[in-house]
């Protein structure tokens, strides 16, 4: 067991069918690329422009072309880690460990190990 994750025993856990996934993924680039998405950051709205984006900087909103967001999922490495304040609080995301958060708020906090709150 993990300090920052449950280590699965019982196999992998999908709650969605690979056609749900799919479509969720294909949706996702749908809406990217005609809605666009609300950027408040000047830096990465010019980094999206510069690499292909649609960008409104007086909205800030910028329409992200699938093939964008498809060259960044494919440079993507793999397994993704997430750094934390400090490297200790560091962790990985390896398809071993479920993950839960309380975006943000940690209203009560256990340590899996030592069982102290």
């Amino acid at each position: 067991m993990s300090a920052f994750g449950i280590k699965r025993g019982l196999g992998r856990l999908e709650v969605l069918t690979r056609d749900q996934r799919r479509d969720v993924h294909e949706q996702s680039l749908h809406l990217l690329e005609s809605m666009g998405m609300k950027i408040y950051s000047d830096e990465a709205l010019e980094i999206l422009r510069k690499n292909g984006a649609d960008v409104d900087t007086k909205a800030k909103i910028a329409h992200i072309p699938r093939s964008l967001v498809e060259e960044g999922l494919r440079r993507c490495m793999r397994p993704v880690k997430l750094g934390g304040r400090t490297p200790d609080c560091d962790f990985v995301m390896d398809h071993e460990h479920h993950f839960l958060s309380t975006d943000g708020e940690g209203i009560a906090v256990l340590d899996f190990e030592s069982r102290a709150q």
